[in-house]
């Protein structure tokens, strides 16, 4: 079968680019560890390695807001420990102050310290996170969530709202305990609810007017009881977020090991194919060059 000048030239040209293409995708490859840079150069794995690096990603901003609900949790909790501690010491002034050697002099100076206490309860219901939001305040996190009348009657000016936070590529949770769950709604014993600023509103009145307060006890340990449960619901917070990061150094090795894997050059597997195609080139056109010498009439004979 005779081929004509034309068509050889033109097969013998697309073979050298072909070589020269390769040659230069596998020098691309080695110089930057990569072997898919463009859908182009192979479009399942490119697809792979975009849905993974976007993984990455979330995770990268799962850390950050991990560090954020670390904090928020550990500054819940310890607010929440200090309430109990102060609610316990108003419960004891109640039981001192019920005692039948308790003058009215003394529930005077009982009630004293019970006013002192409840603005300290109120400045830890008021507690601001690092970043100058409210803790308890809700969805609302720039308002002051309680404020206190002269009467002691105290008004939350927060919502009901739960704060949601992602803290890994598929997961997620509530990092906030709204005021009016924790302050206002204290569960008693004949199965009502309570502020507990109101327990102690009542306290006051029934200790400055030289009586004893009657349901201050009950009510404070029901308090106590009820904050408990808060800070029980903030520390498995607390470590389910610690187990979370766990899960993400790992989803994060899992990951980035998959990038390798799919994106990663075998450089030295690639500097022998490269040489080989190299020494094909260097063939192919010497053999090219002797065969454009002859004359196209010593070609076809």
């Amino acid at each position: 079968m005779q081929v004509s000048t034309s068509t050889f030239f033109r097969n013998q040209t697309d073979s050298l680019q072909e070589l020269k293409t390769s040659i230069s995708t596998l020098q691309t490859e080695i110089a930057s560890g990569k072997k898919v840079t463009v859908p182009s150069d192979d479009p399942i794995a490119f697809s792979e390695l975009s849905r993974l690096k976007a993984k990455n990603a979330e995770l990268v901003q799962a850390g950050k807001n991990i560090i954020s609900v670390q904090q928020r949790l550990a500054m819940t909790e310890n607010a929440l420990t200090q309430f109990t501690t102060t609610i316990t010491r108003i419960k004891e002034l109640g039981v001192q102050a019920g005692q039948s050697t308790a003058s009215a002099s003394d529930k005077m100076n009982i009630a004293a310290e019970i006013s002192v206490l409840s603005e300290t309860l109120l400045g830890l219901a008021n507690t601001k996170n690092l970043d100058g939001t409210s803790l308890f305040a809700g969805y609302k996190p720039d308002v002051t969530p309680f404020t206190m009348a002269t009467d002691g009657t105290v008004t939350y000016h927060g919502d009901s709202s739960q704060i949601e936070q992602t803290i890994g590529s598929d997961a997620s949770m509530h990092t906030n305990l709204a005021g009016s769950a924790v302050f206002l709604e204290v569960q008693q014993d004949d199965g009502s609810k309570k502020s507990i600023f109101d327990t102690i509103k009542t306290a006051m009145s029934q200790l400055k007017a030289g009586e004893a307060p009657t349901d201050l006890a009950a009510e404070t340990e029901s308090a106590i009881t009820h904050i408990g449960s808060f800070l029980t619901i903030t520390g498995a917070r607390l470590s389910r977020v610690t187990d979370q990061v766990d899960r993400n150094q790992q989803d994060t090795l899992a990951a980035t090991a998959q990038i390798s894997t799919l994106e990663g050059t075998d450089v030295e597997k690639a500097i022998t194919e490269m040489k080989q195609k190299m020494l094909s080139l260097d063939a192919a056109q010497a053999s090219f060059v002797k065969i454009a010498d002859l004359s196209l009439f010593s070609y076809l004979r």
